[in-house]
């Protein structure tokens, strides 16, 4: 883009004179009202009710789940993790709120009266009801997510309506596209002669106001010249920020505490001792988690660890799908590599869960715990002859 725009730029036309404004004070009521606190009372909502459940919420309970819809990831109980999916929804719903809010005040319009002025502000008030319905969107599926450990078991897949809630997104994203699309720079604009000429004698284009010095490589606003947060994209649908406004950055800055640092320091510091030393990992298992062809004739599974480990014991404890026949007492090899005798069988699913137990025995040399971990894989319908 950078490259077109260099070269056309000598082919600019002069910049337009003509400006329009009006005398009226803008309107800023925000589209919805009363309608914004509903996200916030969906969130707080489910967050009265894990209190009142706590007791109810499981230990340990799955929080990620893997390609073959198993759970592969698993948290213990606390504030932080059964707390952060509410959290997040409320960052998301104040960068609703401050984005649809903003649009109404800061944004530079273009047209003053007539047709132009009322398909621009119809444009606007349609993006800020879209906010809205992503506020609600977003605080629906965090809610719901909250609630997940009261209705997944250690060893659940995946809830079937999960991916249809992700397929329904996938539909209305595509409605709100072709919405904007219609509504929008390439709607409302090209429609008509009236749209895009100033209504008067000479009936010049008016343009969208901005210098073309202030667009930094063409895709950059910055100009602290000009009062306006947002301005009008100069292609593509809505607007862009106004970098040349201090505000602005404080924005951004305020966008990723919400939704970055704060989940952050929810899930690593609430119920998390600083000064306690790093919790062991596993590292490497051998079949791999995942892996599938593997080889019928294994006769060992290892678990290797990050650091040294107490070797006074272990926890191992059978998946859903199958567990190996232990042909032996599990041994350490070395102090991080756990090596698991076992005997499998060809064209079958195995799974073999790590510090799953209540007990958790895995444990480093300090006494911390390993967080729990999975081994899922198939091997082969071939048997291949041992090696002599």
């Amino acid at each position: 883009f950078t490259m077109a725009r260099r070269r056309v730029l000598p082919h600019a036309t002069a910049p337009v004179a003509v400006r329009e404004a009006t005398l009226q004070p803008r309107r800023t009521r925000l589209p919805g009202g009363w309608f914004w606190l509903g996200p916030l009372i969906i969130l707080v909502g489910s967050s009265i009710y894990l209190c009142l459940r706590w007791d109810d919420i499981p230990l340990r309970f799955p929080t990620h789940w893997g390609s073959s819809g198993r759970p592969d990831a698993w948290a213990d109980r606390s504030p932080g993790s059964v707390f952060v999916h509410p959290v997040m929804g409320g960052g998301s719903w104040l960068v609703m709120l401050a984005l649809a809010a903003g649009l109404s005040r800061f944004t530079r319009r273009i047209y003053s009266h007539g047709t132009a002025q009322r398909r621009e502000s119809r444009f606007l008030r349609i993006s800020q009801w879209i906010l809205l319905g992503a506020a609600y969107w977003l605080a629906m599926m965090m809610g719901t997510a909250s609630l997940l450990p009261l209705h997944v078991e250690m060893d659940s897949t995946l809830p079937g309506w999960f991916f249809g809630s992700i397929a329904l997104e996938m539909v209305l994203a595509i409605i709100v596209t072709l919405v904007l699309i219609r509504t929008g720079q390439g709607g409302w604009r090209l429609e008509g002669g009236e749209a895009i000429k100033v209504q008067s004698a000479d009936a010049q284009p008016v343009g969208d106001r901005t210098p073309d010095s202030a667009w930094k490589l063409g895709l950059f606003y910055y100009n602290p010249d000009d009062p306006a947060y947002f301005v009008e994209k100069r292609f593509g649908i809505g607007w862009d920020i106004n970098w040349g406004r201090p505000a602005a950055w404080l924005s951004l800055i305020a966008i990723l505490i919400l939704l970055t640092v704060l989940p952050i320091v929810l899930l690593c510091v609430v119920g998390h001792n600083p000064n306690a030393p790093m919790g062991p990992a596993v590292i490497e298992t051998s079949p791999a988690h995942g892996a599938s062809d593997v080889d019928p004739n294994l006769q060992e599974i290892r678990i290797r660890f990050d650091q040294p480990m107490d070797q006074s014991d272990y926890s191992i404890s059978p998946g859903g799908a199958g567990f190996p026949e232990i042909k032996g007492d599990p041994y350490w090899a070395d102090d991080r590599t756990l090596v698991l005798p076992v005997r499998v069988h060809p064209g079958r699913m195995y799974e073999i869960y790590i510090n799953m137990t209540e007990d958790r025995k895995f444990r480093n040399m300090a006494g911390r715990m390993a967080p729990s971990a999975v081994i899922d894989f198939q091997t082969s319908k071939a048997i291949s002859a041992p090696a002599q």
